[in-house]
């Protein structure tokens, strides 16, 4: 990022996608850095797999 500051967004993914096994899409590179619409508080969710690895992923994504 321009000022060194990873997007919360961002680092959540990550975490997700190598603790939990979990792919999201972080929110904020949807949008110019200079958009008033730019936010880094949310992630996109999608459910491309069926039933049966939605509930795997589902379990990978609830605290032990």
């Amino acid at each position: 990022m321009p000022n060194g500051k990873i997007p919360l967004d961002l680092a959540v993914c990550r975490w997700l996608a190598i603790e939990r096994k979990v792919t999201m899409m972080p929110n904020s590179l949807f949008y110019s850095a200079k958009s008033p619409y730019r936010n880094d508080n949310y992630v996109r969710v999608a459910i491309c797999k069926g039933i049966e690895h939605t509930v795997n992923a589902l379990q990978r994504l609830k605290l032990k």
